[in-house]
C-alpha cells in the first residue's frame, strides 16, 4: 500500500478450504456472490447483486492487467491471474483468480468467477510486477502471447 503504517489498510486471507465465487452479466454486473464472496468483501449479498464487480478492485491493481482479462474474455477464453481486491471497509485480500465465459446457445451471456488462496510468493511476485506496471516500467504479461493458466509460472521465471 502507499499509505504510512499507522494507516495502513489491513490485509484479510482468504480461507484455502473456501474459494470464493461469483457469476456476472455480460456487462460485468454480478448476479451471483457465494457466502465467502460476502464475507471476505465485507458487503451484504444486497449490496453486492448487480453491482459492476469493479466494486471490490482494488486501486494497486495496473488497468492494464483488467484490459488484458476482458480482452481474453471477448476472444471467448478464459483468464487466470492474481488480483488484489479492496473490502469494503479498505482492507484488502489477493486472490487466484480463474475467469471464464458463460455460454447459453452459443452466445456468451456472462462470467463465472473462482478465486482461491494465492501462494504467499507469487503475491510478493505479483506486488512488484504491479508496481512496475504501474510505474510504466514494464508490461502486463498478455494472455494473447501466453496460455491463461501460465501467468503463475511467468512469474515464477
Amino acid at each position: 500500500m502507499h499509505e504510512s503504517s499507522a494507516t495502513a489498510a489491513k490485509e484479510v486471507f482468504l480461507d484455502p478450504q473456501q474459494p470464493i465465487v461469483t457469476r456476472t452479466d455480460a456487462q460485468g454486473k454480478i448476479t451471483y456472490a457465494n457466502p465467502a464472496f460476502v464475507a471476505i468483501s465485507g458487503f451484504t449479498h444486497a449490496e453486492l447483486i448487480g453491482q459492476p464487480h469493479s466494486l471490490v478492485r482494488h486501486p494497486d491493481m495496473p488497468k492494464e492487467a483488467f484490459n488484458d482479462l476482458w480482452a481474453t474474455l471477448r476472444r471467448n477464453r478464459p483468464w487466470r491471474g492474481l488480483v488484489k481486491n479492496r473490502t469494503k471497509d479498505g482492507g484488502f485480500y489477493w486472490v487466484e483468480a480463474y475467469v471464464t465465459p458463460l455460454f447459453r446457445h452459443k452466445q456468451c451471456v456472462g462470467y463465472m468467477s473462482v478465486r482461491s488462496a494465492p501462494d504467499r510468493d507469487e503475491v510478493a511476485a505479483c506486488e512488484r510486477l504491479y508496481a512496475e506496471v504501474r510505474a510504466g516500467r514494464a508490461a502486463f504479461p498478455a494472455t494473447a502471447t501466453r496460455e491463461p493458466w501460465s501467468m503463475l509460472q511467468w512469474l515464477a521465471g
